[in-house]
């Protein structure tokens, strides 16, 4: 019965209109979408008019096109992304700062694999300050990257990844990854950094962070000494996560020996301070 009178008042609204030539292309936009039951194709041209009038109703207009672009482009994303991807850009294009309309887009470009176009939005975004909600999705997009170069053994290319991430996001996982890179180009200042960074982050509950911690706090001393850096080294060797004991900083380390280069057989010693036994 609510339908049948809905539809009466529309047919009714459309007699007067025509009736009297006086509609408004307000007043035929939202005749012809019929909150949602209608014709979007046949809609969007009066909203469009109705906006380039400039007139009292054109604010309205255009606050009602933007709120349809969302919800077409919310319903398209999965099943029609060209029409999608079309009501994301008109939307963007009536609020230039709509957050919605611009993660939303982004969303949409990784899905589609269009990875350039999703990070230049998402870098857009950051970068003026009005979309918060971009910067987990740069940050995001970043650490794949950075994660992909590693596979490829493209240490520059993964360090710059990482490093770019860090700055967005700081996160114990991603300080690991940028260790590992500067470790593997033989940049042993700048690893003992973000090694540093990574201790300060890693949860006393996380046994997988604290286990990759000490691989590569190993791998990076063994660096340090074949460099003939032994300062680094030692230094390198104070570093742990929050709540790792001695021992557990010293594990699998103390008492072996590595070949350091320059200086010879060099042997991680018993620390002096640890308890007997």
């Amino acid at each position: 019965m609510g339908a049948r009178i809905h539809a009466l008042g529309l047919l009714a609204l459309m007699g007067v209109g025509l009736a009297t030539g006086c509609a408004s292309p307000l007043d035929k936009a939202q005749i012809a979408w019929a909150e949602g039951e209608g014709d979007f194709t046949a809609a969007e041209p009066y909203f469009k008019e109705a906006i380039a009038k400039g007139d009292d109703e054109s604010e309205y207009a255009a606050e009602e096109l933007y709120e349809i672009y969302l919800q077409l482009a919310d319903l398209n994303k999965k099943d029609h992304p060209k029409d999608a991807e079309a009501q994301y850009l008109g939307a963007l294009e009536l609020q230039p700062d709509s957050v919605e309309a611009r993660t939303g887009l982004i969303r949409l470009f990784i899905a589609l694999y269009r990875y350039e176009e999703a990070y230049n939005l998402a870098y857009e975004g950051v970068s003026s300050g009005k979309c918060p909600s971009c910067r987990p999705l740069l940050a995001k997009m970043l650490i794949q990257g950075g994660d992909q170069r590693t596979e490829t053994e493209d240490w520059p290319g993964a360090e710059a990844s990482y490093a770019a991430a860090m700055d967005l996001l700081p996160d114990a996982a991603v300080a690991m990854g940028l260790t590992q890179a500067r470790t593997a180009q033989g940049k042993i200042k700048e690893a003992a950094e973000s090694l540093e960074q990574a201790a300060g982050m890693i949860d006393q509950n996380d046994i997988e962070g604290r286990r990759r911690f000490l691989e590569l706090r190993r791998a990076l001393v063994m660096a340090a000494l074949e460099a003939g850096d032994a300062m680094h080294a030692d230094q390198v060797l104070d570093v742990a996560p929050k709540g790792v004991t001695a021992t557990g900083q010293l594990q699998g380390v103390e008492g072996e020996s590595f070949v350091a280069g320059r200086l010879g057989e060099y042997t991680i010693e018993k620390d002096p301070t640890r308890d007997a036994g």
